[in-house]
């Protein structure tokens, strides 16, 4: 059975015109979802416009059983397992969904991200930089994109890796990683960063910010 505040959080994620600075200003006001959705009649009256129509119960419900399904969970922003560093970033997703061992979010973490086509010297290069971060206690975080983003997986399965991805939790952008084992780590996690993608949605060029490449989490706006 669902959380009734997750269930809150998550309806007014799906709510339109509810994007996640205005998640973030709702929380920080109202203290919790479900106060928040309660006082957006009053505040849309106040504006001069129409109250948003808030997320039914049920598909909140129906959502938050199929992530669970998948063995997977959301984490919302502003609740104690919310990672430290993302929760920094102003447009932080509102919700991010996980699978794994997510005690990995709390450790000293480096993004690795590069070049799809790379040379087999840089992914040695990255591979073994992998390695020996991890044997410092550092956590690997990157795109499950072949090339790079692989090899940094390969290097740090032993002493921990995250896989960022921009679709579904279940669904594996680089079919290639699954095979090597990356996605199924022990000392590994997935995660999906963002709000506004549900399970089984396939990654699409808006999910990704213009600096998706650069960055660690290939995060996303609503």
């Amino acid at each position: 059975m669902a959380d009734n505040a997750d269930i809150a959080r998550l309806r007014l994620i799906r709510t339109p015109q509810i994007g996640p600075v205005t998640y973030a200003q709702l929380i920080a006001r109202f203290g919790d979802a479900a106060r928040a959705i309660k006082a957006l009649p009053e505040l849309a009256a106040r504006g001069g416009g129409r109250a948003p129509v808030v997320a039914d119960r049920g598909v909140a419900e129906r959502e938050l059983a199929i992530v669970a399904k998948l063995g997977a969970r959301y984490l919302f922003l502003g609740a104690p397992d919310y990672p430290t560093l993302l929760a920094q970033l102003d447009d932080a997703p509102a919700a991010i969904m996980v699978r794994g061992d997510t005690a990995l979010m709390a450790r000293p973490t480096v993004a690795m991200v590069g070049a799809r086509n790379a040379s087999a010297a840089a992914c040695r290069f990255a591979r073994g930089l992998a390695v020996e971060l991890g044997r410092e206690g550092v956590v690997i975080v990157s795109g499950l994109a072949r090339g790079l983003d692989t090899a940094a997986h390969q290097g740090s399965l032993a002493t921990g890796t995250i896989g960022v991805i921009a679709s579904g939790i279940d669904i594996v952008r680089a079919l290639r990683n699954h095979r090597c084992g990356v996605p199924r780590a022990r000392a590994g996690a997935w995660r999906n960063d963002g709000g506004d993608l549900r399970a089984r949605q396939r990654a699409r060029p808006l999910h990704f910010t213009a600096d998706a490449e650069q960055f660690d989490c290939g995060r996303y706006r609503q």
